[in-house]
C-alpha cells in the first residue's frame, strides 16, 4: 500500500466527533448542569416514611435514626441506659482504634459525633498516643469488662452490646430485658468514672 491510502484509512478510523456541542479546553464534551433529581421536600418525605419513623410523633428526630435511639423514643429503655449505651459506643470505638488498631470499615454518622465529642482523642495505634490517655482508656475498658464478667454475661453481654450500641443493629424483641440489664451494668460503670 502506498502512504495516501494508509492515509486516507487512518482518518476513517474511529468514531466520528459528534458536532454542534459545547466542549472544555481539553476537548471533552461539556455535560449541561442538571438540576437534583429529588428536591429537599422530596427527600424529607422519604426519610420520615420510612418505616422506623411511621407513627412517631415527631418523625424528624435524631434519635430514631439508630437502634439505641429508638428504643429510648419507644421507652423501652430509660435516659441513663441510652447514655450508657452511647458511652459504651463511644468507648469500644475509641479503645479498638487506638489500642488494637482495629476499625469499623462503616460507622454511622451518630457514632461519629459521639467519638468526635470524646475526652479522649481518637487516633491510630501506630500514631503517636499519649500514655496517660491510652492507659485512662485501657482502665475503662477493663472496667467494663470485669463488670460484665462478674455479673456472668461477658461473651453474651457484649455480643449484644456490640450489636446495638456500636454496630446500630435493632435487637430483637426477645433481647430488650437482657439488653436493659446490661445497660444498667455499664452504666453503673460510666457512673464511677472508670
Amino acid at each position: 500500500m502506498n502512504a495516501k491510502l494508509k492515509k486516507r484509512k487512518a482518518a476513517r478510523a474511529g468514531r466520528k466527533p459528534v458536532q454542534g456541542v459545547s466542549r472544555s479546553a481539553c476537548g471533552r464534551i461539556v455535560k449541561a448542569h442538571r438540576k437534583p433529581v429529588e428536591t429537599q421536600e422530596q427527600v424529607l418525605a422519604t426519610v420520615t416514611g420510612q418505616p422506623h419513623r411511621r407513627g412517631a410523633s415527631d418523625a424528624r428526630s435524631r434519635l430514631l435514626g439508630y437502634a439505641l435511639g429508638r428504643l429510648f423514643a419507644s421507652g423501652a429503655i430509660s435516659r441513663d441506659q441510652h447514655a450508657a449505651g452511647e458511652w459504651f459506643a463511644q468507648l469500644w470505638l475509641t479503645y479498638h482504634r487506638r489500642i488494637t488498631g482495629i476499625t469499623l470499615p462503616k460507622v454511622s454518622a451518630h457514632l461519629q459525633e459521639f467519638v468526635a465529642s470524646s475526652d479522649i482523642p481518637l487516633s491510630h495505634a501506630n500514631d503517636d498516643n499519649d500514655p496517660d490517655q491510652d492507659n485512662q482508656l485501657r482502665r475503662r475498658w477493663a472496667a467494663v469488662e470485669g463488670a460484665l464478667c462478674d455479673a456472668g454475661r461477658h461473651h453474651a453481654g457484649h455480643s449484644l452490646m456490640f450489636s446495638v450500641c456500636v454496630l446500630d443493629r435493632d435487637p430483637h424483641r426477645d433481647q430488650v430485658g437482657e439488653l436493659r440489664e446490661l445497660l444498667n451494668i455499664v452504666d453503673r460503670v460510666r457512673q464511677k468514672g472508670a
